[in-house]
């Protein structure tokens, strides 16, 4: 078999000019960095676009030090299989290590070894007591004696209530 070129030359043989292709060539080599630079802020545009999108739907957890917070229990930390807590006893934050990492200690002020990411934290919600004292001081006039217990905190803000006994 005897390839075509040789008995009949092919169009881009007839029209190849050697002077023309190194102009063109270095034309390329000329608009090569804006080709580039034009690719490399579509792929940053890209990346922009699918960051927007996941951090609609993200829901920051900033704590605060002092902050009473769930930690998760991992499956070696279980005792009862599936039916154990997932959620390990209230912690209090201690230091923010930044980054998305916090350092936590037990209620009682001991120290965890560890940090802890906020993946693996969430709030801790506590109910509020109100303990309410009725005083009598006059005949006809009731005080009552309010405080508010945060867990948290510890005692909150309390003060008197006037309040009339019956309507006059």
């Amino acid at each position: 078999m005897i390839p075509v070129e040789i008995g009949e030359p092919s169009l881009c043989r007839q029209l190849y000019d050697p002077t023309h292709n190194h102009q063109n060539m270095a034309l390329h080599l000329d608009l090569l960095p804006e080709l580039r630079e034009k690719a490399q802020i579509r792929n940053l545009a890209i990346k922009q676009r699918a960051a927007k999108k996941y951090n609609a739907n993200l829901c920051p957890r900033p704590f605060v030090i002092g902050d009473l917070v769930w930690r998760m229990a991992s499956s070696a930390r279980k005792k009862d299989g599936k039916f154990s807590a997932n959620w390990d006893d209230p912690y209090r934050i201690r230091e923010d290590a930044g980054g998305g990492a916090y350092r936590l200690e037990h209620l009682s002020e001991e120290e965890i070894p560890n940090t802890w990411n906020v993946s693996h934290l969430k709030f801790y919600f506590s109910w509020t007591y109100i303990v309410i004292e009725p005083i009598l001081v006059t005949p006809g006039v009731l005080f009552f004696l309010t405080w508010s217990f945060f867990p948290k905190e510890g005692f909150g803000q309390g003060g008197f209530n006037e309040a009339p006994l019956f309507n006059k």
